[in-house]
């Protein structure tokens, strides 16, 4: 299992590198309080529901079995694609990898299990190993959704 993270942060560094991005990788702590707060907006109902925010171990399952509202596919990406630039973080999908990168583009992860949001946080794109795309928005008025 270690040596399928370690490739996988590889393989996001590869497609930042190849779209010329720049990136830093944050510090453990920094980039794990940018990832609980990521699950906090985006992912709270399913905590909610489930006690945990991912779904049979993953984030972007929540999306995919259509337990929370996601644009998906082709129209999702072309959405994402679509948005203005702006600075932005890459999560790897077990919060463990932490990207701060600048505004050139929207890089793509087909087949990694990444989440990208601009530092704006009003909306994040969730990719999955599955080829999966979703892009989403936050979660603050889905039913599942509890008011503060």
């Amino acid at each position: 299992m270690q040596a399928f993270q370690s490739l996988e942060m590889n393989s996001i560094e590869e497609i930042l590198d190849q779209q010329e991005i720049e990136y830093s990788i944050l510090p453990a702590k920094e980039g794990y309080k940018i990832y609980r707060g990521w699950l906090e907006l985006f992912a709270r109902p399913v905590k909610e529901q489930t006690g945990k925010y991912t779904v049979n171990g993953f984030v972007w399952e929540a999306y995919m079995s259509g337990l929370l509202p996601s644009l998906d596919g082709n129209a999702g990406m072309q959405y994402y694609q679509s948005r203005e630039r702006e600075e932005f973080f890459i999560i790897h999908e077990n919060g463990k990898s932490v990207f701060d990168c600048d505004r050139i583009g929207w890089p793509g992860f087909l087949s990694l299990e990444v989440i990208v949001f601009p530092k704006s946080k009003e909306w994040s794109m969730v990719f999955s190993h599955e080829q999966t795309m979703h892009y989403v928005e936050p979660i603050t008025s889905h039913p599942l959704a509890t008011k503060r």
